[in-house]
Parts: C-alpha cells; sequence; structure tokens
C-alpha cells in the first residue's frame, strides 16, 4: 500500500508509518490493519478535516468531533455504520499523534454519539440503504458521459466498476491501475482484499453495447485516456481512482480518493445531474445493494448473485433478494386454484 497522508489541524498524519520497521517486521505489521481499512480511515479523516477547516473549528477538540457525528445525522442523513466508521477514524488519528484517545462511555461524548446513534438507525434502519436500481444507474452514467473533463471520467469509471462489480465501498477505493485488466470480453478486476477474504478475487465485468453510453470498459478507457503515460498515477501500482483538486495542483494522480464520503458525494452528484429524484437519499452502499437488488428482480439465481457479490452468506443476498415482489417464484402457482 503506498503511503497515504492526511493533515489534520495542521499535523500531518501517516496512515501506515512502518519506516522504521525491518521487512520482516513490515510484513507481520500489516496484518493489524488491512488496506482497504487504512484507506477507509483516510477517506473518513479528509472528511472530517475539510469539515473542521470549513468552520474553522479544531479538530483536535472533542466537542469537533461531537459536532461532526451529529452533522452526519442531522445534515447528511448518514446511516448508523457511517456514524460507527467516523468516530472509528477519529480515534485513529488521535492515537497516531500520541493524544488521549477520546472515550464516550461515561462522558458528554457519550450522549452525543448515543443520541447520533439513535436517530442515524430512526431515520436510515441499519442494512435499508436504497437500492439503486439499473435504470436510475444507467441515467446517472449518461448524465456524466455528457459532461467533460477529467472530472467526469473519473466518476463515470468509478460507478461503472463499483455497481457492475458489485463492489464495496472499500473496494472501490482500494483499486490500482494493474488491478483492471482490460479483455476482449470486458473487465477483469482484481479485488486485493476485501472485508470477506484476504485472497484475491477477480470480478468479470462484460463489455456493454458500443452504441449504449454505458459500457464499463469505455468508461475506463476514457478515464485512462485523460492521465497522461509517465506521469504519477499512470503506473500499475498506483491508485485506479485520484483525487482532484480545483487549486494550482490540480489533479493529484498519486492521492487516492477518500472513502465511502466521496464515493457517495459522486454517486448524489451524478443522479442529481441525471434528475433522478430525491438524490440525497442513496449512500455507497446503494451501489452494492442496487445492482443485488435489480439482479434478482430480473430472475437470476440467489446463488449466482452471492457469488458475483462475494458474499459468504447465501442468506445476506436474499436480504436484497427480499426486496423484490417476484411473484413468478411463488410456489403456490402449482396449486392452480
Amino acid at each position: 500500500m503506498k503511503a497515504m497522508i492526511v493533515k489534520l489541524g495542521g499535523e500531518r498524519i501517516r496512515m501506515a508509518d512502518e519506516s522504521r520497521l525491518s521487512a520482516t517486521a513490515r510484513s507481520v505489521s500489516k496484518k493489524a490493519r488491512r488496506d482497504s481499512t487504512l484507506a477507509a480511515y483516510y477517506g473518513d479523516l479528509l472528511a472530517f478535516g475539510r469539515w473542521a477547516d470549513e468552520r474553522q473549528l479544531d479538530p483536535w477538540d472533542e466537542s469537533t468531533a461531537a459536532e461532526f457525528l451529529a452533522s452526519l445525522v442531522r445534515d447528511e442523513k448518514r446511516m448508523v455504520a457511517t456514524v460507527n466508521a467516523a468516530l472509528t477514524a477519529i480515534r485513529f488519528a488521535y492515537k497516531k499523534t500520541g493524544r488521549p484517545v477520546p472515550i464516550a462511555r461515561g462522558s458528554w461524548l457519550s450522549d452525543v454519539l448515543k443520541g447520533a446513534r439513535r436517530e442515524a438507525i430512526e431515520t436510515n434502519p441499519p442494512g435499508r440503504a436504497p437500492a439503486l436500481r439499473v435504470d436510475d444507474w444507467r441515467l446517472a452514467m449518461l448524465a456524466l458521459g455528457r459532461q467533460k473533463g477529467a472530472r467526469s471520467a473519473r466518476d463515470r469509471a468509478l460507478l461503472a466498476l463499483a455497481y457492475l462489480g458489485c463492489l464495496r465501498k472499500s473496494e472501490a477505493v482500494a483499486l490500482n491501475v494493474g488491478d483492471v485488466e482490460v479483455r476482449p470480453e470486458g473487465l477483469a478486476v482484481t479485488i486485493r482484499r476485501s472485508k470477506a477474504s484476504d485472497v484475491p478475487q477477480v470480478v468479470l465485468i462484460p463489455r456493454g453495447a458500443a452504441d449504449g453510453g454505458v459500457c464499463p470498459v469505455r468508461a475506463w478507457l476514457d478515464w485512462q485516456a485523460t492521465r497522461e503515460p509517465g506521469l504519477p498515477g499512470f503506473e500499475a501500482g498506483e491508485p485506479a481512482l485520484v483525487a482532484g483538486s480545483s487549486g494550482p495542483r490540480g489533479w493529484l494522480r498519486s492521492v487516492r480518493i477518500g472513502g465511502g464520503h466521496t464515493v457517495e458525494r459522486i454517486l448524489r452528484a451524478a443522479l442529481k445531474a441525471a434528475n433522478v429524484p430525491n438524490p440525497e437519499r442513496y449512500t455507497a452502499h446503494s451501489l452494492r445493494a442496487g445492482l443485488a437488488t435489480s439482479l434478482a428482480a430480473s430472475g437470476v439465481p440467489l446463488p449466482i448473485i452471492a457469488q458475483h457479490g462475494r458474499w459468504r452468506s447465501h442468506a445476506t443476498a436474499m436480504g436484497y433478494a427480499n426486496r423484490v415482489e417476484r411473484w413468478g417464484d411463488s410456489p403456490l402457482r402449482s396449486l392452480g386454484y
């Protein structure tokens, strides 16, 4: 994993500082946290830092963390898992800088966190991110295709890979250029590590119709065409999806995009451009949930859906299938009443 550095309250936090370790110790230390976990921390801390900077608040003050967690629920309608993940990332930053780690239990922060979680559960029940159906995904892809520039090309590649690959947000963020292979049949995407497995897995994404405007191969090649050969970020080991800046530095070609917050922001902006109703309802998980739900609605057998989504349990995939009214599968049809 390439070193990722977050600047928080004037301090630089290196997500994985292994410079002083021997090769053996470095190899063992990587077992402590997966690259996808550090990438998620990185994205959450980027979002927290930007939020604090915009309001001129000190990120090292516990009250700032409390305000941030409350805003995730009240202002951005985030789910309870997002609140928990953000707090974990903030605690990680405190620990990395040698500060006392904020403890929620028994403190005033406990009330804020407990209230934020409860409100998140009431407004966005866990595991029920709205599924992005394939028709709305297609509209978002077409809307991005009508826009010009590297940013829209990147966003289109992200939505193509994340949706059709049924990727978790951490898997999409952690992709490197070399993980996406163009073949005659489509894209072969290698997931190095995931929530479900440390064993690399390959996801096959067939080509789309050449004139359909949503072909994943075309989206990936268009994005790669904006990244000039020889510049950082084009090599196989560099991030597949990199950050962009509106400042003088332009595209930060060696800097990986943030985590779920960034994916969510990109998705909502694309849905808004496509005039999909209530784009703010959708989360990064809506991509993965949406493909599973759309496949179930089209009659794809549950084991095939579970295999493509890399779910260890068919019961998880069944949760998405249960959202669909599949009248044709009812056993009562055999009675002929």
